[in-house]
């Protein structure tokens, strides 16, 4: 599978329709998607490198994740 644009990896994270009691329940849940995209899919450089920024943010709170 390869995300073409955004809208792509919206619907592939699937997570911005859903509610959250807490933030740090919000990046875990990210990063926990982040680590399915890069599980299942060719990123480009770009890409990678915007995840890898949002997963310093997810580490922060989740350190194993």
């Amino acid at each position: 599978m390869t995300l073409e644009s955004p809208d792509d990896l919206n619907r592939f994270v699937g997570i911005q329709g859903a509610a959250f009691t807490t933030g740090s329940e919000w990046l875990g849940a990210l990063g926990t998607a982040i680590k399915g995209i890069r599980n299942e899919c060719r990123l480009p450089p770009a890409l990678d490198t915007k995840l890898d920024q949002i997963m310093t943010e997810v580490r922060r709170v989740w350190p194993r994740l």
